[in-house]
């Protein structure tokens, strides 16, 4: 892992630990071991901080679809939101806390959501080419973008067996 590489993970790590409000310059380069000034070199501020940990849980996200696509055995009509339904509502604690954190600091700069909103028509583009009626593909994906928020603020019970119903209903709706 190079060093930006852990920067990033150790500003990762003091959001899921103590909440976006602790995510400070200082506090980044005391959990990545390094000096503030070793951390600017990397990131000049803290907004560049942000940006590049949007980039890089939009990048771990698409990974994460990549994955679940390689290993998608079905038919190839909805082949793609299979991916995307099994990626968005696989249940990561870790990645969720951070995600969360991270929308505490869109709150306050709405910037730092370009990169989402890219990111999101992108997959809608992706679902509404997958073979299914388009109607029938922008449900599907906003209906697993929707579970998976009200899950991330504790809107909706995170059982385990509630998540892997609502995933197979979805899944099915694919075929």
């Amino acid at each position: 892992m190079n060093r930006r590489d852990s920067i990033l993970l150790a500003a990762s790590k003091v959001v899921q630990q103590s909440g976006a409000e602790a995510l400070t310059l200082e506090a980044v380069a005391q959990a990545a071991g390094i000096s503030k000034g070793g951390l600017l070199y990397h990131f000049p501020n803290k907004e560049a901080l942000l940006k590049a940990m949007v980039a890089e849980m939009i990048a771990l996200f698409n990974t994460e679809i990549a994955s679940e696509l390689a290993a998608e055995d079905g038919p190839e009509t909805g082949r793609w939101l299979r991916a995307y339904v099994r990626a968005t509502l696989t249940e990561d604690s870790e990645f969720d806390a951070v995600t969360q954190g991270l929308f505490a600091a869109f709150a306050s700069n709405p910037d730092l959501l370009t990169p989402a909103r890219e990111a999101a028509a992108l997959w809608q583009a992706q679902a509404q080419s997958d073979g299914l009626d388009p109607g029938l593909a922008a449900t599907i994906r906003l209906a697993a973008d929707g579970f998976w928020l009200s899950s991330l603020f504790g809107l909706e019970p995170t059982d385990p067996g509630h998540r892997a119903s609502l995933r197979d209903f979805l899944l099915a709706m694919t075929r």
